[in-house]
This record gives structure tokens, sequence and C-alpha cells, in this order.
């Protein structure tokens, strides 16, 4: 299993194994907590934190847009396959190219992933 390290501030990670886990932090103002959830988002929807989307049934293309930058220059997305974790296609948005488009590759469920902190709505591309 992965370790997550140097976090600060609320932040969402997708895992994609089955089984139970086992959640600890290095300091004992922060706490970690798994989200109730069968991964079923229906878009469009709005991803105001850091970390991962929760999961959602795939379009044909995924549209991803920017709608606060929170200060950093650009925002670098990957989509992942809900089911096995596999980075499906990735992109950055910057300003005045706040959109792009992302290929499920025939996936049935996936999840956008970024780094920091940007908020912006995934919905399926026309």
């Amino acid at each position: 299993m992965p370790l997550a390290d140097k976090l600060y501030g609320y932040k969402t990670f997708q895992f994609y194994q089955t089984g139970s886990f086992s959640w600890q932090t290095s300091n004992p103002g922060c706490s970690a907590a798994p989200l109730a959830g069968s991964g079923s988002a229906a878009l469009p929807f709005v991803v105001n934190q850091t970390g991962d989307s929760d999961a959602f049934v795939s379009p044909r293309r995924v549209a991803v847009q920017v709608l606060d930058y929170s200060g950093i220059q650009e925002c670098k997305f990957q989509l992942y396959d809900a089911d096995n974790g596999q980075v499906l296609d990735f992109g950055t948005a910057t300003p005045g190219a706040d959109s792009l488009l992302l290929d499920p590759a025939g996936r049935q469920r996936v999840y956008v992933g970024y780094q920091y902190y940007c908020v912006y709505q995934v919905s399926a591309a026309n």
C-alpha cells in the first residue's frame, strides 16, 4: 500500500484495492478517516479539495474545467481507472486555457486525481 507523506490540510485518496485498511497519522493534531460512499458521483460535480475526486461512470470523454486556481499558475490532472488505479490520461490547465478533455479509454468507472489545490468541475464532454 502506498504511503501518503507530507500532507497538510484536507486531502482525499481513492483506493481501488479491497479489504480492510489501517489509518494512522504522524502528528497528534491530524486525523485520518475513511469516507463512506460507493464511488458513483453523478456528473457534473465540483471538486473542492486536494486529492482525488469521487469515482464516476465514464462518459465518452471527461471534461475538466478549473474554476479557481487558488493562486497557482497551473493545475495538472490525471484520469485513473477506478478498478485498478491505472493512469489513463493526463493534462494541464492554465489561466486562459481552463478546460481540458481526458480520454477514459473505454473504462467503465474512473476518477480524476490532482495533487495540489484547484477547484474544478468534472463533466461529460459534448
